[in-house]
């Protein structure tokens, strides 16, 4: 067993897709936490960082050793403040090793952190934040999409 994971992330907003690797994750860690990037200076979340982290609380609030934290900066910088033995990535398909694989490499090379790889369920890979966002502009619904436990707050925010 993995002592500390962290699994990083926008989450901007959760989805199935990620609770699913937050569920299995924190099976494979004793302690899991997720991390919340909050880009200060690049492209605007839909939702801030502070909601996306009461999102993920209410989402993940029946998993014991899953902790959510905010961060900004490298992910690496994250997981040392929270002694993190590696980190935790999600996979839905080839595009996303690619691009993964480049920053695992990265990350080994900057702090020699470990890099665990999770692939998706097949029913679930089709899912992404930005779908998520497209579906809720139009007040449609959210579920299968999101938690149902989010479902509401993530319409509110999103159909204006």
């Amino acid at each position: 067993m993995i002592k500390t994971g962290l699994f990083p992330g926008k989450f901007d907003p959760p989805t199935l897709g990620h609770l699913e690797i937050i569920e299995r994750a924190a099976k494979l860690c004793a302690q899991l936490y997720v991390g919340v990037f909050d880009n200060k200076s690049g492209k605007a979340c839909c939702f801030s960082a502070e909601e996306r982290v009461e999102l993920l609380l209410i989402a993940c609030q029946e998993m014991r050793n899953v902790h959510i934290v905010p961060f900004s900066g490298l992910a690496v910088d994250c997981a040392a403040s929270v002694s993190a033995d590696c980190l935790i990535r999600g996979l839905r398909n080839g595009n996303d090793f690619i691009y993964e694989q480049q920053m695992a490499c990265s990350n080994h090379a900057l702090t020699g952190i470990e890099t665990l790889f999770l692939s998706c369920s097949p029913q679930l890979m089709h899912l992404n934040a930005t779908l998520v966002k497209e579906i809720a502009s139009h007040g449609k619904c959210l579920t299968g999409f999101v938690p149902d436990t989010i479902e509401r707050q993530v319409l509110a925010k999103l159909y204006q």
